[in-house]
């Protein structure tokens, strides 16, 4: 972040706000992520991991409920998040 802050000066940009996003984490503590082979987000039905992340996320999970597509969930996600819900620890994913 300090050297796209710097950046973003020299070339007269305006800093925006920045926001920690914490880790998702497996039953062992461990950083889910591509590079240790975490499993993907299933393309044929996103749904469940948009919803999951969204939780993961601190926010309303009711706001996401009733949603049936990606393109509608995604939009009424942007119009209802609140990045003061985002938690301040990494945070354990529990798949049931």
């Amino acid at each position: 972040t300090p050297r796209q802050i710097l950046l973003q000066r020299r070339l007269g940009f305006p800093q925006p706000a920045y926001a920690h996003l914490p880790l998702l984490l497996d039953a062992q503590g461990g950083k889910l992520s591509k590079s240790l082979r975490s499993a993907p987000v299933d393309g044929g039905d996103p749904l469940p991991a948009l919803r999951l992340a969204w939780g993961a996320l601190g926010q309303e999970p009711g706001v996401l409920a009733v949603t049936e597509s990606a393109p509608r969930l995604l939009s009424r996600a942007l119009d209802a998040f609140e990045p003061n819900r985002i938690p301040p620890r990494d945070y354990p994913l529990a798949r049931e």
